[in-house]
């Protein structure tokens, strides 16, 4: 829950939470407060639980008659931006005042489902399923006429909302606390805030898709994010792997938020972001191909020189034995390391770089693997990569 030490929180997200503290308030029937009395708990008859999460919504009722509440939302409508939850935020809206679904436009009866306790889209979920029309029937009292609403709401639900249903802790959290008066609210926000950043990291795939112009599968993302931690034994490289996964590093191109210059510190390019720091930059490019023509000789196999493959890792490795991919992603992340010393500098990492990395993680490897009695398989892992290198490196044993 907190990072930095000490107990330190992740101030942004605890800053979001506590944003949302007042339309948790508003929207909960057993809180009472003055300024609730006066704010209410409608903006044009339509219920605000059922505003929040739909920003089309907010638009076609001009919130500027309500100027407090128009601050709320659109401190809810940040916090969402910023922790990643728009999607996941869907769930909140209800079927019967939903922007983006067209049936309700031309039916009141869903209107009238409020009263019977079928309001936002959760509401027809159980346990991750959306339930039978025969199990809603008998929990809300509905007709059998209801029968075609019901499968417009969940041929909707499966189109646009299914896949959301992994990211549930923030819209669970959300519903929870606006049912009974709010306890702990933006401690219990903030969790909840950490816990959906922590399950998902695809708005870093996200990232990594645009500013490459790649796609990735979830499938492979799955892979990428997996591979960190499991390259090696020793816990500051597999640190160090997934932080080049998740963008830790920072670049120029986010240091013009701070008023900095915001150029590639080896090219003078413009806006120079993580790709282009860690791939696409021309002073880079041959120090790659290098690394590129090594890993072939080393392996005897064909890798394709792309971002996704030697930086992501994302490798074709089903015709490779288990200690040679090993040793391939020791490698890979041997690599990423040079480039990381050389931070700030105008020159390339070398291969000589890249090999002084790779041998200490060689000897800290061999020191895990002699404390557990492994040393047969350590050598199993290291001995193409010992073999390779013994004419430059004669120290390697």
């Amino acid at each position: 829950r907190f990072f930095g030490g000490y107990g330190l929180p992740c101030l942004r997200e605890y800053f979001c939470a506590a944003q949302l503290r007042p339309l948790i308030c508003l929207c909960c029937p057993d809180y009472t407060a003055g300024w609730k009395n006066v704010e209410g708990d409608t903006v044009k008859t339509i219920p605000i639980k059922a505003i929040i999460a739909d920003t089309k919504l907010q638009s076609k009722i001009n919130l500027a008659d309500e100027p407090i509440l128009q601050v709320m939302i659109s401190a809810w409508n940040e916090a969402i931006r910023i922790c990643g939850l728009e999607n996941a935020s869907k769930l909140l809206r209800w079927c019967a005042y939903d922007s983006d679904f067209i049936p309700n436009q031309h039916d009141d009866r869903f209107k009238k489902w409020i009263s019977k306790g079928l309001t936002n889209y959760y509401s027809f979920v159980h346990k991750g399923t959306f339930q039978c029309f025969e199990t809603l029937k008998k929990k809300h009292d509905l007709c059998a006429d209801d029968f075609f609403r019901f499968l417009q709401i969940r041929n909707y639900f499966n189109k646009e909302l299914k896949v959301h249903l992994h990211n549930l802790r923030f819209v669970e959290t959300f519903i929870l606390l606006t049912k009974s008066k709010p306890d702990k609210t933006i401690s219990r926000l903030y969790d909840a805030i950490l816990r959906c950043k922590k399950d998902s990291t695809i708005y870093i795939k996200v990232k990594w898709e645009k500013e490459a112009s790649l796609t990735i599968s979830e499938e492979d993302w799955g892979h990428i994010c997996k591979i960190p931690w499991t390259t090696t034994r020793l816990r500051v490289w597999r640190e160090f792997c997934w932080k080049n996964i998740i963008r830790f590093f920072i670049t120029p191109k986010q240091k013009r938020y701070q008023g900095r210059g915001f150029t590639c510190w080896r090219c003078g390019r413009d806006g120079a972001n993580h790709f282009h720091i860690f791939w696409d930059c021309q002073t880079i490019q041959q120090y790659w191909s290098q690394i590129h023509n090594h890993l072939q000789n080393i392996f005897t196999a064909n890798f394709p020189l792309t971002f996704e493959c030697i930086f992501l890792c994302n490798i074709p490795v089903d015709n490779m034995n288990y200690n040679d991919q090993k040793l391939l992603f020791i490698l890979l992340a041997g690599s990423k390391k040079a480039l990381t010393r050389k931070w700030l500098k105008r020159e390339p990492p070398t291969t000589d770089d890249w090999i002084n990395v790779v041998k200490e993680i060689y000897v800290l490897e061999r020191l895990s693997f002699s404390i557990n009695v492994q040393r047969d398989t350590f050598y199993k892992i290291w001995s193409k990569w010992t073999e390779y290198v013994k004419p430059v490196m004669s120290d390697f044993s």
